[in-house]
């Protein structure tokens, strides 16, 4: 979200130096579309326009890391709610899912940084275990060589699944099995593809607005992020929105 947001302040800047862009940016033979895709259905660009916003289809990240290991983590919040699931009670955990997802979170598992561990389904799941969440936080430069977050991590294996592979293929790209051997002896079999924030399963105001206050603690004073949470809640009623781009800046 980042690059796109940039990209917006960049061309508002440009254009207020008197920076002109070709008019037809979109549906031109050189245009946006058509670096897309041969023959665009331009007219898709107004359909419902007005009346259907695609903004209420999005996603919201719950997690900070990336979405393909989602599935993982709540499954794991589930049976921690439900059944009170520790880190000391595993013993082994199989997460099965697709070469796709495998490849791109199932291969690193001593992670040397924060962003590769936020691509680790091993060591986002030993966080998860540890820490209880995977907020922004949760993922901490110390913990990185910290032999309970390794140890656990080298626990977790994620394989290849076939049917997994083929709910990947079907555009099912979230299904995730996952097996836990418990010290107990115990063994708990889990399966998910939907996860929470997105549209099917959407995140709640109050679970919205916690990620809100995490991601901008140390950022903004307390008082201004309640003054922006208040202000984007009641947007529909301001008569301006002046005050809440300025509530924005650090």
């Amino acid at each position: 979200a980042g690059i796109p947001a940039a990209a917006g302040v960049r061309s508002a800047l440009l254009a207020e130096e008197g920076l002109t862009g070709p008019p037809t940016v979109l549906e031109g033979n050189k245009g946006f579309c058509r670096v897309w895709v041969d023959n665009p259905r331009i007219e898709m660009l107004t359909t419902d326009l007005g009346s259907k916003w695609l903004m209420m289809d999005t996603s919201i990240k719950p997690y900070s890391c990336c979405g393909l290991i989602h599935t993982s983590l709540d499954i794991l919040d589930r049976l921690r709610a439900e059944q009170g699931l520790r880190a000391e009670d595993v013993d082994e955990i199989f997460v099965g899912t697709s070469v796709q997802t495998r490849h791109h979170v199932g291969v690193i598992r001593e992670p040397e940084n924060v962003l590769a561990a936020q691509f680790s389904i091993p060591f986002s799941v030993a966080v998860n275990l540890i820490h209880g969440n995977n907020r922004i936080g949760d993922y901490r430069e110390e913990d990185l060589h910290d032999q309970r977050f390794r140890e656990l991590a080298s626990r977790v294996v994620v394989e290849v699944d076939d049917a997994m592979e083929r709910e990947y293929r079907n555009g099912n790209t979230l299904a995730t099995k996952m097996r836990l051997k418990l010290r107990d002896g115990r063994v708990i079999d889990e399966y998910s593809d939907v996860v929470r924030g997105t549209p099917e399963r959407p995140m709640t105001h109050a679970e919205v607005q916690d990620k809100f206050r995490t991601l901008v603690d140390g950022v903004i004073p307390a008082g201004q992020a309640e003054r922006i949470v208040e202000s984007v809640y009641a947007i529909e009623s301001l008569r301006s929105t002046t005050k809440l781009v300025r509530l924005l800046v650090a």
